[in-house]
């Protein structure tokens, strides 16, 4: 799990929509570090420290795992994200008649 994630809707770099400032703030707000933080999902702190800065997204299943352990969803931290783009990511398809 130490490789970056996909950027949603392709590979790498993200640079049209910046992550909230979110994932750093509830990260502290648990008081936690990034080297606590990537241990726990066993990846480099400087993942995080990625994450954090916006430069590069996680892959949609670490964002889940992140939202669960900092005790958040993933669309307060990820706002700008879509359910059909995550899931798409994912190779789901939403439930027939889902908004």
């Amino acid at each position: 799990m130490g490789k970056r994630g996909p950027q949603i809707g392709g590979a790498g770099r993200r640079k049209d929509a910046p992550v909230m400032c979110t994932l750093h703030e509830a990260r502290t707000a648990r008081g936690m570090t990034q080297r606590m933080l990537a241990e726990m999902l066993t990846t480099a702190p400087q993942t995080v420290a990625l994450w954090e800065s916006g430069k590069y997204w996680p892959h949609p299943r670490m964002m889940f795992a992140l939202a669960y352990i900092l005790g958040v969803t993933v669309p307060d931290l990820w706002p700008v994200l879509r359910r059909e783009v995550i899931l798409g990511e994912l190779g789901l398809e939403p439930p027939a008649g889902a908004p």
